[in-house]
């Protein structure tokens, strides 16, 4: 709110899109409504594993492009760490565990509102995918809190990432007329080196200096991962004002999305 110069009375939507949640109900955007005292929001969660924050972004873009808010905030604080499994039982079970050992915990926010007239920054272009065939392949139980476990198959993961990505950054990008060199930064969910090199590097053939990785720094922060991704990119001066940017995200569903922004 302060980087973008906005009261918290004049917020008029309120959208909470983490994995992880304070309280089962009600929503924690309320509660994050309480601590901002922005009583003037219309308040909600949105759940989409970790393309949360880019699935509430397009919501929130979709409800200013419709007129029914000028501006909003979308936020998401996730702790990953409670669903990790600690002490497996088996081989079997650490091998489903395994890719909970990359968690992290983090925070991360945006405000978005209408552009003016002639102004070219904001969201340029959207594109978003689900395949539903692959639900059971990451999976946190709706059960007891004991047994509350991340569990998932990471091949499987990398297998879907690797169908279904590359079209939706491609589809994006013919969209926009724009060709790799116009684009600063690609901020990809932040996942393993051995992902993000099969997809990007490989499949993509993109440069690794496009790439922004931040995974050393912070694991996987869940909904989480793009916008500290994004912050940390801006505070190192690797964005300006006008830059283009892609955010690229896979979720257990498997859900894909990509966003192209004009900083």
């Amino acid at each position: 709110l302060k980087n973008a110069g906005v009261a918290p009375k004049d917020l008029e939507v309120i959208i909470s899109c983490g994995v992880a949640r304070d309280v089962e109900e009600p929503a924690t955007a309320y509660i994050i409504q309480e601590k901002l005292g922005a009583y003037n929001a219309y308040c909600f969660d949105l759940a989409n594993a970790c393309n949360g924050f880019i699935s509430a972004m397009d919501v929130l873009d979709s409800f200013i492009a419709s007129g029914r808010c000028e501006l909003g905030l979308v936020a998401v604080g996730d702790i990953l760490s409670q669903y990790v499994t600690w002490n497996t039982s088996s081989k079997r079970d650490l091998h489903l565990s395994s890719m909970s050992y990359t968690f992290g915990d983090g925070g991360g926010a945006a405000i978005l509102q209408r552009i003016k007239n002639g102004d070219e920054g904001g969201i340029r272009a959207r594109w978003f995918l689900s395949d539903g065939s692959y639900w059971r392949v990451a999976v946190i139980p709706l059960i007891d809190s004991d047994r509350r476990y991340f569990k998932s198959n990471a091949a499987n993961i990398e297998a879907a990432a690797l169908e279904h990505v590359p079209g939706g950054v491609e589809t994006v990008m013919k969209a926009l007329n724009w060709d790799i060199n116009d684009i600063a930064l690609i901020i990809p969910h932040q996942v393993s080196a051995q992902i993000i090199e099969n997809l990007f590097y490989k499949r993509l053939g993109m440069p690794q200096e496009k790439i922004y990785w931040s995974f050393p720094d912070h694991g996987n922060v869940g909904a989480a991962s793009m916008p500290v991704a994004l912050c940390a990119a801006l505070a190192e001066g690797k964005l300006t004002p006008g830059d283009k940017v892609l955010l690229v995200g896979g979720s257990g569903g498997f859900g894909a999305g990509v966003i192209g922004l004009v900083i």
